[in-house]
Formats: C-alpha cells, structure tokens, sequence
C-alpha cells in the first residue's frame, strides 16, 4: 500500500517530492487541485482503498470556522 500525500500546488508537489527523495522515502503526492476542503474529502474517499495511509498538507490563513469545517468532513474517514 502507498502513503499519500494531498498538497494544495504544483510548487508544494515538487518540494514534497523532493523531500520525500532526500528522506529515501516512497510517496505519492497529488495536488488537490483548488481551496475547497469538500473536494480534498473527495480524493480522501477515492483514495482510502489503495492508502497506507494519507496525508493532508493545507495552507491556510487561520479561520477557525474553516479548521471546524475541514475537521468535521475528515473525521470520520481517520482510521
């Protein structure tokens, strides 16, 4: 099984990789491809079959209405 990791951007694709080859370890990153948490939960959803496991890598001005959302959406998919 693969362990993932969801970035927001190609830069942040690139540099996780880049990490993830200096640390001699195997991931997978995929974009999330936009700002929209209901959208990483989507990919979380696709991917909870094939994934060791997942790691979702957000920026984001704080606004804690937002953190409550994200965090309410991904819940119940932690294992």
């Amino acid at each position: 099984m693969t362990v993932f990791v969801i970035v927001e951007g190609p830069s942040d694709v690139g540099f996780i990789e880049g990490l993830a080859k200096k640390l001699g370890i195997c991931v997978e990153v995929r974009p999330a491809r936009g700002n929209r948490p209901d959208k990483v939960k989507r990919k979380v959803n696709v991917l909870m079959g094939t994934a060791r496991k997942i790691i979702v890598l957000k920026d984001q001005h704080w606004r804690p209405e937002l953190v409550d959302n994200v965090q309410r959406m991904l819940a119940g998919l932690a294992r």
